[in-house]
C-alpha cells in the first residue's frame, strides 16, 4: 500500500441537514419539539459519509459487497482509516467551541463584550471529598457559560494564553447554524395514502452562508483523497452533502505557553471534541487518561448520549455517553513535565474516531 497521506475534507449542503441527537421518537406523544437538531453531529454519524466516498472511489457500487476496499474495514472497524474533527468551519478555517470556564454577559456584541474566566478557587468540603471549586476571577454579575460561543485561531490562542477574547473574535451558534423544524409522514405505497398514527417532527439545521463541516482524512493513499469527492449521503431524512479536499492537512491553533512557577506548572486539558471514555466517572473527576500531575478542578458540560445508524443492519447504533467539546480540566504537575504536556496538544490518545482531541493552555492562581 502507498504512503499515507491526511487531508482535511470539508462538507456543504445542499439544503438542510439532519443529524439525529440521541431523543426518541416516542409513538403517541404530542408536542412538535421533535429529534434532531445536533451540530456538529458526532463522528460515528459522519464516518459511514467518509468510508462510502473513499469506496466509491476506488469502484465501490451499493449491492457490490466484493468489490469493497478491505483498507476501509467493516460496519464495526475503521480499518486502516484515521479521522479527525468533525471541526466547524468558516470561510475554511476552523472554529472553536468556547472553553467552559469562560464567562460572558449578554448581550454578545462584536464591539463590546464584558468577559471573565472561572478558575480554581479554596478547597471546600462537598459530596465528592475536599474539592476546589471554579470561581469567576474577576466577578461578573449576570454572567454565563459561553457553552453557546465559538472562538476563532487568534480569540482561542488568546484563551489558552490565560487572556479573554476581544467580541471580533467570538461567534454565537445562531452566527453559524440555525434550526429549522419540519414535520413529516409514513405513506403506505400501495393504497398512496398516509399511514394512521405515523406523523412525526424532526429538526433540521442550515448553515449561514460561509459555514461548513470539516473532517480529516487519514491512513489512505493519497491519490484516494482527490477520487472521493463529489455528492455523498449525509446524515439522516435522505440529506446529501457535497465533499471536497483540501491540499493540506489540518492546522489547529498553537498551544498556551507554560511557565513554571516555584517548581510547579499550571495548565488546563480542553476537549476540542467530545471526549468518548471507558470509565466516564473517572475521567470527569481526574481528566482523561495519559495526562501527567494532578486534577485540581474541572468544568465540564452535561454528559450527552451519542449513537448512529447502521447502514447494513438498517438500525441504530447504542447510545454512549459523551464528555462535550469544551470541557476542561486544570491541572498541576512538575515542572520537568513541561515538554510532555505540551506534546499533549492536538492529541486523542489513538482513538481513530477523532474523539477527545485536547488542547493545552495556562492558568494562574
Amino acid at each position: 500500500m502507498n504512503a499515507s497521506t491526511a487531508r482535511l475534507w470539508t462538507f456543504e449542503p445542499l439544503d438542510s441537514w439532519f443529524f439525529r441527537d440521541g431523543s426518541p421518537y416516542n409513538a403517541g406523544e404530542g408536542g412538535q419539539s421533535g429529534a434532531g437538531g445536533l451540530f456538529p453531529p458526532f463522528m460515528p454519524t459522519l464516518q459511514g459519509a467518509v468510508r462510502i466516498a473513499l469506496a466509491r472511489g476506488q469502484g465501490w457500487t451499493w449491492g457490490c459487497d466484493d468489490r469493497w476496499p478491505v483498507e476501509l474495514g467493516t460496519p464495526d472497524d475503521l480499518g486502516e482509516v484515521i479521522l479527525g474533527g468533525p471541526y466547524v468551519l468558516r470561510e475554511g478555517k476552523i472554529l472553536y467551541p468556547a472553553p467552559l470556564y469562560l464567562m460572558y454577559k449578554p448581550p454578545l456584541t462584536k464591539e463590546k463584550t464584558l468577559f471573565t474566566r472561572l478558575k480554581p478557587g479554596d478547597a471546600v468540603e462537598s459530596d465528592i471529598g475536599f474539592r476546589r471549586f471554579p470561581l469567576a476571577s474577576p466577578r461578573l454579575p449576570e454572567a454565563k457559560v459561553a457553552e453557546d460561543l465559538w472562538l476563532d485561531r487568534e480569540g482561542m490562542e488568546r484563551v489558552l494564553d490565560g487572556g479573554l477574547p476581544a467580541g471580533e473574535h467570538v461567534y454565537r451558534a445562531t452566527d453559524l447554524w440555525t434550526e429549522e423544524g419540519r414535520t413529516g409522514l409514513a405513506r403506505d405505497a400501495g393504497r398512496r395514502t398516509a399511514l394512521t398514527g405515523h406523523l412525526y417532527s424532526c429538526r433540521h439545521v442550515r448553515l449561514r452562508e460561509g459555514v461548513s463541516l470539516g473532517v480529516r482524512v487519514a491512513g489512505v493513499p493519497g491519490e484516494w483523497h482527490q477520487k472521493a469527492v463529489g455528492l455523498v449521503p449525509f446524515g439522516g431524512e435522505g440529506r446529501v452533502a457535497v465533499g471536497t479536499v483540501a491540499e493540506a492537512d489540518v492546522s489547529i491553533v498553537r498551544a498556551g505557553s507554560l511557565t513554571p512557577e516555584r517548581g510547579r506548572v499550571r495548565f488546563t486539558v480542553t476537549l476540542l471534541t467530545p471526549g468518548r471514555y471507558g470509565d466516564v466517572r473517572r475521567v470527569l473527576l481526574a481528566g482523561p487518561p495519559g495526562v501527567p500531575g494532578a486534577c485540581v478542578a474541572a468544568c465540564i458540560g452535561k454528559v450527552v448520549p451519542a449513537g448512529g445508524w447502521d447502514s447494513r443492519r438498517r438500525e441504530p447504533l447504542p447510545l454512549e455517553p459523551l464528555v462535550p467539546a469544551g470541557s476542561t480540566w486544570f491541572f498541576e504537575a512538575d515542572e520537568n513535565l513541561v515538554d510532555e504536556i505540551t506534546a499533549l496538544h492536538g492529541y486523542n490518545a489513538g482513538d481513530h474516531y477523532g474523539f477527545g482531541q485536547i488542547l493545552i493552555g495556562n492558568w494562574r492562581e
